[in-house]
């Protein structure tokens, strides 16, 4: 149980810098259009 709750710990840090560094891009994107 507890490597299943590893892994799951490590999937939802890589989805979520995956999702942050998508936000920062839309946000450069929408600065340099501005």
């Amino acid at each position: 149980k507890g490597m299943i709750k590893d892994l799951t710990l490590e999937y939802n840090k890589v989805r979520q810098s995956g999702i942050t560094t998508e936000l920062l891009e839309i946000a450069t994107a929408q600065m340099a259009m501005a």
